[in-house]
């Protein structure tokens, strides 16, 4: 009875282990997480001492490896930096969360990569501005296409309203453009994160309910 129990208990082990891991999101490889790189570049600018694109996470938590923008046609700004902000409940900029970025420009392709030197999370059901900024108040370029599409993984979406912004100096306020207006030329890229313990006490629920299941007395045929 011993032996058959513990071969069962190892089978179901085996069984949660296979259907945890298959529950979970493809945690440690890099992926495109939202991207419109790829649609028509009429060289449209914003520019302004900041410009920004938004972002909206699903249910899965991001891990940040970088993101990039299309400079074409102007090339970067030697000053300017990139920082995540996060995203007012009514859709405008708040306050910074993380600039830990190193920014590297390649000309002929006109993309500007900004790749995060530690470490930052995008929080799951939760929004936020991607912001290129010029700290001396000087003007930084960052195409758009007319095009509202492009594509995501992880749940990630760009919000319909209030989707990209320009800062402007002489009024000192941030204008805000919808999807349909044309989004910033952005793409997003970093991993799935691990699941919440919540998650993995489930399945230990789950196991310790089957296994209480098993549990009954061997009786040998007569």
């Amino acid at each position: 009875m011993i032996g058959r129990m513990t071969t069962r208990a190892f089978c179901l082990a085996g069984i949660l282990a296979i259907g945890g891991f298959a529950l979970l999101p493809a945690t440690g490889r890099a992926a495109v997480v939202i991207t419109n790189l790829s649609q028509p570049n009429l060289n449209d600018l914003s520019t302004g001492p900041q410009v920004g694109a938004a972002i909206l996470i699903g249910s899965t938590p991001i891990n940040l490896d970088s993101i990039q923008i299309n400079q074409s046609g102007t090339g970067a700004r030697a000053a300017q930096t990139f920082a995540v902000y996060s995203r007012n409940g009514d859709g405008t900029v708040g306050s910074s969360l993380f600039s830990d970025f190193s920014l590297s420009f390649d000309s002929p392709s006109g993309i500007d990569t900004a790749t995060a030197n530690s470490p930052f999370q995008f929080a799951a059901n939760t929004g936020y501005w991607l912001m290129l900024i010029s700290p001396d108040s000087g003007n930084v370029n960052w195409n758009f296409t007319q095009s509202p599409t492009y594509t995501a993984s992880f749940g990630v979406s760009m919000p319909t309203v209030d989707t990209s912004t320009v800062f402007h100096s002489n009024t000192s306020q941030y204008q805000y453009f919808n999807l349909a207006d044309g989004p910033q030329f952005v793409q997003v890229n970093g991993t799935a994160a691990a699941p919440e313990p919540a998650s993995t006490c489930a399945l230990a629920i789950v196991a310790a309910a089957v296994l209480a299941r098993r549990r009954t007395p061997y009786r040998q045929a007569a």
